[in-house]
């Protein structure tokens, strides 16, 4: 299986673009080696990640024996740098690897490189668990394991449950009907959940793991738009979900399945907006929006040569090994509506525009002191791309408490409230929202309890500080749990509101806070959009009268999207039960407003044209008309 790679099958129609980028992404890394040692942006890439074993992937598969003094090279100064963890991930690069260029080294050195990374069970994110099981899989282990984790962490919808291990059994705070599903679903992980399904598929072939595969394929195109993937959770729009991605494009394609037409066009529009994010050094940027650090989105474990490596490896094996079978198509065709009710996302495409929204949202997976998580959060278009092709609003973002308190427009649409001096945050519903759809048009209504969005910090050298501290080198299970358990707002309720027309490139919220008296609302008639400014009206809604809200200057929103901007009108406390806030956003604002706000006797009306939710003051948003 070594030797040189063919050519004409990397380049042939529907890989040549990604040939090309993965070729010139490697060649771009491999600038940076000596001695053995990847060089980050401004030091020696982190020994404890995967960045040399995917490169040496990389360089194998583009000029196999010829470059293998090189990938042999990056392997041993790997080792010599004694690896402290990511341990499942370089094993699926040297099992890779292996399958390559199998005379790259002799059976003992392969067994050594091998045992450099220990597999464990009860890694803390289900992702590493699924990986674990699918490396024991790719050397030799039967599928069983593999194939009841997949099912046991996946929605009947096909999503890909990153946490917690045991869905469903945490119920929501506040809520009388929780969930049965109340998982975290970083879209990035599903497409990696969704890679090792493909992986697996391949190794042990079965009609039933095509069948789940081709679900979770379905699921994965329904939450990508125009070569942009998810928005949503953790690793925001980031490359290493674009990795995973375009290798299952490549694989449905090389199955040649009936959803060969739209994975190319997937494909090749990923490959494209990669492309144009070139940097200056060669390298692609994490995120679209082209920035670094904390302003382009990233994670603190996000770093420029470990994402591009794992994208270089990944996609030029799934070019190399993924190439046509002749196996019996599975369909799998991109759907123009998927609602994942036990995740709380929507996805609507038609032909005017694309949304994609977060019904009711997700616990986040880390609960810390000194920063606040809002990218799980629900009743957001997370995704929205008019008719006009331009992309209007802003992925959630993560933001530290010191910032969110000097500047509440970061937190955009999400409700920020304040009390003895903790922050909540309207990020997830009491119950299953009430969704009415028409065309390309959604309105969500739901009620929600405002949860606490961090807790505070333990004196150094104290208990707390030591737990925390053995927590985080055991993998943060303790903080994964905190933040299923966040403490809520005795004694209030927010009904909140979404009504997008993504044809037009509009959105509208509305919120009527209940029991806040005695609160603070940081940032009422928040929002965020991306690229210029757009206008926005917002007005305060009472029993009898309604008047506009003065908004703040917009300010710069780092995120992981296009530059976007976010506002809100100034502090309010003591929030009566008789008024209402409403914001809309969009280029064609005016009467008659997209989402309307009226009372009836003690309940009220979020209306639109084309649907009405009555809600009452106390219990489910009900007679949806």
């Amino acid at each position: 299986m070594g030797g040189r790679v063919d050519e004409a099958a990397l380049t042939s129609s529907d890989g040549a673009s990604l040939a090309s980028l993965v070729s010139r992404t490697t060649a771009a890394l491999a600038a940076r080696v000596e001695g053995g040692v990847l060089a980050d942006e401004t030091c020696p890439t982190p020994s404890d990640h995967y960045a040399s074993t995917f490169l040496a992937l990389a360089l194998a598969v583009r000029n196999g024996e010829h470059d293998a003094p090189r990938a042999r090279e990056l392997v041993e100064a790997w080792c010599g740098g004694a690896p402290r963890g990511h341990f499942p991930f370089n094993r699926l690069a040297l099992a890779c690897l292996h399958d390559v260029l199998p005379d790259l080294a002799d059976t003992a050195t392969w067994v050594r490189w091998r045992d450099k990374c220990p597999l464990r069970d009860d890694d803390p994110s289900n992702n590493w668990r699924l990986l674990t099981a699918a490396c024991r899989v790719l050397e030799g282990a039967s599928p069983e394991r593999f194939d009841d984790l997949l099912a046991h962490w996946t929605t009947p919808a096909g999503a890909f449950v990153d946490g917690p291990t045991a869905p469903g059994d945490d119920p929501v705070p506040g809520g009388s009907a929780p969930h049965p599903w109340r998982g975290s679903t970083p879209i990035a992980y599903h497409a990696k959940a969704t890679l090792l399904a493909a992986l697996v598929q391949r190794a042990h072939p079965t009609p039933e793991r095509a069948r789940q595969l081709a679900c979770m394929r379905r699921w994965l195109l329904a939450f990508s738009d125009s070569g942009r993937l998810g928005g949503f959770g953790r690793s925001t729009s980031a490359l290493f979900g674009d990795a995973c991605a375009v290798a299952v494009f490549v694989d449905a394609m090389g199955r040649k399945t009936s959803d060969h037409a739209v994975c190319s066009a997937a494909l090749a529009a990923t490959t494209a907006r990669l492309e144009s994010g070139r940097r200056a050094d060669g390298l692609l940027a994490l995120t679209p929006s082209g920035a670094s650090g904390a302003s382009g989105g990233w994670d603190p474990y996000m770093h420029l040569t470990v994402y591009n490596a794992y994208f270089a490896g990944v996609a030029a094996w799934a070019l190399r090994r993924w190439q046509a079978d002749g196996r019996t198509p599975i369909a799998a065709a991109r759907p123009a509506s998927l609602h994942d009710e036990d995740a709380g996302l929507l996805a609507r495409h038609e032909a005017r525009g694309t949304a994609l929204i977060a019904t009711r949202g997700q616990p986040v997976q880390s609960f810390r002191a000194d920063a606040v998580d809002l990218r799980y959060a629900g009743w957001r278009a997370f995704h929205l791309r008019s008719a006009d092709g331009v992309v209007r609003t802003q992925a959630g973002t993560r933001v530290s408490v010191a910032a969110l308190r000097a500047q509440p427009a970061l937190a955009g649409s999400t409700p920020i409230f304040e009390r003895e001096g903790r922050l909540y945050g309207l990020v997830e519903a009491a119950h299953r929202p009430v969704v009415a759809v028409d065309g390309a048009r959604t309105l969500v209504v739901a009620r929600g309890v405002p949860q606490q969005l961090h807790h505070g910090a333990p004196a150094r050298w104290s208990p707390g500080w030591w737990t925390e501290n053995i927590d985080h080198v055991l993998g943060g299970t303790q903080r994964r749990r905190r933040a299923l358990r966040a403490p809520t707002l005795a004694g209030v309720e927010v009904v909140a509101a979404l009504a997008v027309d993504a044809a037009a490139g509009r959105w509208a919220h509305a919120w009527w806070v209940l029991g806040g008296e005695h609160l603070t609302w940081l940032n009422p008639c928040g929002h965020a959009s991306s690229g210029d400014e757009l206008p926005a009206v917002a007005a305060v809604v009472g029993r009898k009268d309604e008047r506009e809200l003065e908004l703040g200057r917009p300010v710069s929103l780092p995120s992981a999207d296009a530059q976007g901007w976010a506002r809100c009108g100034a502090r309010l406390t003591g929030l009566a039960d008789d008024v209402a806030w409403r914001v809309e956003v969009g280029e064609s604002l005016g009467r008659p407003a997209l989402l309307d706000v009226s009372w009836l006797g003690s309940n009220t009306c979020l209306a639109t044209s084309w649907a009405r939710v009555e809600v009452e003051r106390h219990g489910l948003p009900l007679r949806v008309h």
